[in-house]
């Protein structure tokens, strides 16, 4: 059963609207195609249905509505795509636990407020100054601070407080959001957040959920300052680990800094650029080099790799050369070959600094470069051991093997992973057969691999394409459909979903029933949804004889398929002399 508010926001929503804010279309037919945003094509085989509200792409066959094409342009679950749909097309959507949303809408307008009071201290407050200086040192410009909506903590304990219960905010609503913290008599609150640059800590959609706050590098030795970094602590909109309520925003577990500003420039790229440090993504994003997001010190979760795997498989991560094994683990390299990424390695070149941060200001087009000639993570640990080990010794190869080959072995890609066994083998000198007789089995610390990109679409046999075009021109032209229904079996059509398409639509065209049991009419109804857009690709000049040949072509196939398995079978009674069963199929090849 169709939900009836998904159904009602497609009616208000024009899917080809919605889909041109992201690639041309051009008009073919009743319908529009274009070049498919899912895989790379010259010629256009991306079709897009206004009727049907639906999208298909002969190409890739990546298919759907309004709802899917966002979820796969986007990387954007289904709750989030259902609220920027609802909002666009003004349906309004009940939620199942109206406390829980007024809770969590409370906290998004906070925090939200939050992030412009502190970017407005930064801007304007006298107290502020030492922050801007700090700023300016690091050549931060204007624009950038707005863009990622740096601010600034004042100094004194109850300032936000202050402001936020002018606003209307109650304390157990501030204390709630993660930006203050109740006395130790039980008799106020006071700000978590005092005298800190502020970084705002954002969802793939630039919605604020939190804040991490730096210390002044001249306080970060007073003895009651507190740590170098401050975070917003677990919240409804924050999450941190665990359980995740689905209709809550996704919170730490998928976040990566900076993924708001940088998704277009991943996809567009095809390649996230992985560092450690927010200063790292804001100062490359100033120099042009958007498709940089930063893990803040945490490992790197599948969580993360999920959201990044809408945008692309491509990963070049930046780390120090002289810890690379514990760094591959650390940063999550593992989890992200296990997840099908292609990993590679950035090298900071020498006397450019320590992180991509010192990189970038001293001079930018180094940074590009080693982002450019980054490495492959097995080329790049083998060159490693070759440093530090004697691949000419025994003890020089188990050691490069034993470092190595556990994370070859996490490889989610069998192809990728038979690479690296080889490139393993020809560097150690040890044949490959006895490499892989070594290769342990994959660790079990974290999630189970998702799965990696669809293989390439197989080619469709003669029969099948013949069986679609057929199909496809009987559902959309009235005047060939006595021909069909005189010349065809359903046995001419290849594959049982066709046979179904077409039992279930002559039920409707001569007896004005459907005759499918669910779910095989749903797929009933979506093949006949997307096989007539074939026609726009294609269409038929002569749709009447083009019918006569395909029934024609059809029959003939179907009987050199019915002659070769009779054949067979023939083969076999004779072998095992069943007299029986071949006078039954003599009788056969007669009728054929």
């Amino acid at each position: 059963m169709r939900d009836p508010i998904i159904e009602e926001i497609k009616q208000r929503i024009n899917i080809v609207e919605v889909i041109q804010e992201y690639l041309p279309l051009k008009k073919a037919g009743t319908n529009w195609k274009g070049l498919c945003p899912f895989h790379s094509e010259k010629s256009p085989s991306f079709m897009v249905s206004e009727d049907r509200m639906m999208f298909h792409c002969f190409g890739c066959g990546e298919h759907g509505d309004v709802f899917t094409f966002l979820m796969k342009q986007e990387g954007y679950d289904f709750p989030e795509v259902l609220k920027l749909l609802a909002d666009r097309a003004g349906v309004k959507i009940e939620r199942r636990d109206p406390k829980i949303a007024h809770e969590r809408n409370l906290m998004r307008e906070i925090v939200e407020l939050t992030s412009r009071f502190y970017q407005k201290v930064l801007t304007d407050s006298p107290q502020a100054e030492a922050a801007r200086q700090y700023l300016s040192k690091r050549e931060l410009k204007p624009e950038t601070i707005r863009a990622f909506g740096i601010g600034y903590a004042p100094e004194g304990w109850e300032t936000l407080c202050n402001f936020l219960n002018k606003h209307g905010y109650k304390d157990d609503d501030i204390i709630n959001a993660g930006l203050a913290l109740r006395s130790v008599n039980g008799r106020g609150v006071y700000d978590r957040f005092r005298k800190r640059i502020m970084f705002s800590i954002r969802n793939h959609q630039g919605e604020t959920l939190g804040f991490t706050g730096r210390l002044l590098p001249e306080d970060e030795k007073k003895p009651d300052a507190g740590g170098k970094y401050v975070n917003t602590p677990e919240t409804g909109l924050y999450n941190k680990g665990g359980d995740v309520n689905k209709e809550a925003l996704i919170g730490f577990r998928t976040l990566l800094f900076g993924l708001d500003l940088a998704r277009q420039d991943i996809k567009k790229n095809d390649l996230a650029v992985l560092v450690e440090g927010n200063m790292d993504v804001i100062s490359s994003h100033q120099a042009g080099i958007r498709n940089v997001v930063a893990i803040s010190g945490t490992a790197l979760t599948d969580d993360q790799l999920g959201r990044l795997g809408h945008y692309t498989k491509h990963l070049a991560v930046a780390f120090d050369a002289d810890t690379a094994g514990a760094n591959a683990a650390k940063k999550g390299i593992v989890a992200a070959l296990r997840n099908g990424f292609i990993v590679k390695v950035i090298v900071i070149p020498e006397g450019a600094g320590k992180d991509p941060d010192d990189c970038v200001r001293k001079d930018p087009l180094l940074w590009k470069k080693a982002i450019t000639e980054a490495v492959d993570i097995i080329d790049f640990l083998i060159a490693n051991v070759r440093l530090n080990n004697d691949l000419r010794s025994v003890d020089g190869k188990k050691e490069a093997i034993k470092q190595i080959l556990p994370i070859i072995a996490e490889v989610g890609d069998p192809v990728v992973q038979a690479h690296y066994l080889k490139v393993l083998s020809e560097t150690v000198g040890i044949p490959d057969d006895v490499i892989r007789s070594q290769l342990p089995k994959r660790g079990n610390a974290e999630a189970s691999p998702r799965q990696t990109d669809a293989e390439a679409k197989p080619r469709l046999s003669r029969t099948r394409m013949l069986s679609e075009r057929l199909l496809a021109i009987y559902l959309t032209d009235p005047k060939v459909r006595p021909e069909v229904q005189n010349g065809l079996k359903s046995e001419y059509l290849e594959g049982e979903e066709l046979k179904d398409l077409y039992g279930w639509a002559l039920a409707g065209y001569t007896q004005n029933i459907i005759s499918l049991p669910a779910p095989r009419e749903e797929r009933a109804i979506e093949l006949a949804e997307i096989l007539p857009l074939k026609l726009d690709v294609e269409p038929a000049a002569e749709p009447l004889n083009e019918v006569k040949d395909i029934l024609n072509i059809l029959a003939s196939l179907h009987r050199q398929a019915v002659r070769e398995r009779l054949e067979t079978e023939m083969r076999d009674a004779e072998t095992i002399g069943d007299v029986a069963r071949i006078e039954e199929l003599t009788r056969a090849f007669k009728e054929l």
